[in-house]
């Protein structure tokens, strides 16, 4: 019986290389190191806050909310995530239309990718970003949901320094708001 091109090529190949072969229906692609999904935060905030929520389906009041805030944006200096999510005063309803531009990327991708950890990152930054800095709250979560997902992911080894500095300055404005509650 003459052996074949598969049969040749398991019995040359090291034991590395057939455990990849025998694992095709997992991830073809080497595990994401903490780097790798850096480069993708910095990637994302460098992003044009623009060009992510016009791909945002939105009814016709939505619509005219989006088109307004555009048009707002850059005289205040917005262009970016990285312009939204560090002004000083950003637009509250375009950290609204940030977040829900995440959150429909949440259900895009498969809970163990990068691209979900990515805007799981983003749409966490929105929800902070807007408590912070403009004082309203643009999501369902309880504070202490908030709380525990942002401490979860301020902990993760490839969010960077300043966007940990943003996720723990929500974390303590949402325990000393909870603290002063229950005096």
């Amino acid at each position: 019986m003459a052996e074949s091109y598969s049969s040749k090529v398991v019995f040359r190949s090291t034991p590395e290389q057939v455990s990849k072969l025998m694992r095709l229906d997992e991830t073809a692609s080497e595990p994401w190191q903490p780097e790798d999904l850096r480069a993708m935060v910095r990637h994302q905030l460098s992003a044009p806050v623009e060009f992510d929520v016009r791909s945002l389906k939105l009814s016709q009041p939505e619509q005219g909310i989006l088109n307004s805030s555009l048009r707002e944006a850059p005289r205040s200096g917005i262009r970016t995530f990285v312009d939204l999510f560090y002004s000083p005063h950003p637009p509250v309803e375009l950290l609204r239309l940030s977040q829900k531009f995440f959150k429909e990327q949440l259900t895009r991708h498969p809970t163990v990718s990068p691209e979900h950890k990515i805007a799981y990152l983003f749409y966490l930054l929105s929800i902070v970003v807007a408590r912070n800095r403009t004082g309203v709250k643009i999501s369902k979560l309880t504070d202490q949901q908030l709380h525990q997902s942002v401490k979860a992911m301020a902990d993760r080894p490839w969010v960077d320094e300043q966007v940990r500095k943003l996720l723990t300055e929500a974390c303590q404005r949402t325990t000393s708001e909870s603290d002063s509650l229950k005096r």
